[in-house]
């Protein structure tokens, strides 16, 4: 075969190399889904849509495209949920619908998936999670993703902080007078 023959495309390429919306390798996925709609002259090009050329980032050019969605559809889901389910509903959104900001969906729902955890360790009054229910929560959605193969870290989701779990949380004690202290 003549090497002009076996010229390779760069959406050719990309195409053999299994890439996902997620990791160090999310950018060459929304490359990869602009080579497949548009031709590009340039890596500028690619990222131009409409006239607006999008910063480095593909995955807006793909947004403008229509090519994914935003997380409005996944938020509406979130919002409808309550109690445990609602982590179970959150892990499902990861695996299956893959909202575009992983860290921002979960700090954005954190409160919400930490009220029973909260309400068992007496901390349901305060305005944010403490560093034990985070890492409570943080751990049952690794173990929910692990039933589905998958892993915080490839969400780009921090581990939870088995150090703070496994510790005894501090005692309440109570004043003659019913104050804490």
């Amino acid at each position: 075969m003549r090497r002009e023959e076996r010229s390779t495309t760069l959406a050719e390429f990309l195409s053999f190399h299994p890439i996902s919306p997620h990791g160090e390798n999310k950018e060459l996925f929304f490359l990869r889904c602009l080579l497949f709609e548009k031709p590009g002259k340039s890596f500028k090009d690619m990222r131009t849509v409409e006239g607006v050329t999008y910063d480095t980032y593909y995955k807006q050019a793909c947004i403008a495209l229509g090519l994914c969605k935003d997380d409005k559809e996944q938020e509406e889901v979130m919002t409808r949920c309550g109690g445990k389910m609602i982590r179970q509903v959150f892990a499902s959104l990861l695996v299956f619908c893959t909202p575009q900001e992983c860290p921002a969906f979960l700090e954005r729902y954190l409160k919400p998936m930490a009220e029973d955890f909260e309400h068992t360790l007496g901390l349901q009054d305060r305005e944010k999670v403490s560093p034990i229910v985070r890492a409570t929560v943080l751990s049952a959605l690794k173990d929910l993703l692990e039933q589905h193969g998958r892993s915080l870290e490839s969400f780009e989701l921090p581990l939870p902080d088995y150090d703070l779990i496994e510790r005894p949380s501090p005692m309440v004690i109570t004043h003659q007078g019913g104050d804490r202290l």
